[in-house]
């Protein structure tokens, strides 16, 4: 496995921080579902949708779903931005897999 840091800079000129920046941070967080959160705690764990949806006993279409929403709300390009946020939040944190 490689880690990667990525500062705020590099964060902004990806438009990650967009979202984030035009509101405060717990907006953010208070904005998702119960479910979403979890959904993002299972993402920050590194879980696949496979092993999401077998957790949750749910469909992975309904996990897609679920993702696609969280990554909208929080502003995210793609999973590793939502490890980030989750990061950031305090939500998740390395090696708690």
């Amino acid at each position: 496995m490689t880690t990667v840091l990525v500062d705020d800079q590099q964060l902004q000129r990806y438009g990650f921080r967009v979202l984030l920046d035009s509101m405060p941070e717990t907006e953010v967080v208070a904005s998702l579902t119960e479910r979403e959160r979890e959904i993002l705690v299972a993402i920050g764990k590194g879980w696949t949708n496979s092993e999401v949806a077998a957790r949750f006993v749910v469909a992975e279409s309904t996990v897609k779903t679920h993702v696609g929403r969280v990554l909208a709300k929080i502003g995210a390009r793609d999973r590793v931005q939502a490890v980030i946020f989750a990061y950031d939040q305090g939500i998740a944190r390395p090696g708690a897999g």
